[in-house]
């Protein structure tokens, strides 16, 4: 096993979609994962119906903040040509907090003023809007 090989799980949470070269990183976790070792992704769904409904005022089209959008059959395929596979997708709840659905509210409705996602963010409510995946890819045993 080369120095490389030491990781038995990297966790990218909201990483790769701001990323230039996703590709890359993930061919860089790849490597640094052992055999039987594991990538944990959380990123937005771009195949789900919100952000198709939604479109460009989906809560998570923000460029240039977001430079990559994905759906569960792009993540596979991007996991596959690096030899690793998907073992398990879904789509999580998360504690957001209230000043962060008040800010992206205000911008999906096109509200302009207002200040950027500050102030209450120790109140947070639970939600799923099923558009945010978590992924696990595999790199093989050997």
């Amino acid at each position: 096993m080369d120095r490389l090989s030491s990781a038995d799980v990297i966790v990218l949470f909201d990483v790769i979609e701001h990323l230039t070269d996703p590709r890359a990183t993930l061919a860089l976790c790849e490597r640094c994962l052992r055999p039987g070792g594991i990538i944990v992704i959380t990123t937005g769904d771009f195949g789900s119906v919100l952000a198709r409904l939604a479109g460009t005022y989906w809560r998570l089209m923000t460029p240039p903040q977001h430079l990559w959008f994905f759906t569960k059959t792009s993540m596979s395929r991007l996991a596959s040509s690096l030899g690793l596979s998907m073992e398990f997708a879904d789509h999580p709840w998360k504690i957001v907090p209230m000043s962060l659905i008040r800010f992206q509210l205000r911008r999906m409705l096109g509200v302009r003023g207002g200040s950027a996602a500050t102030g209450s963010g120790r109140m947070g409510v639970p939600v799923n809007l099923f558009d945010a995946m978590r992924i696990v890819l595999r790199k093989p045993p050997k």
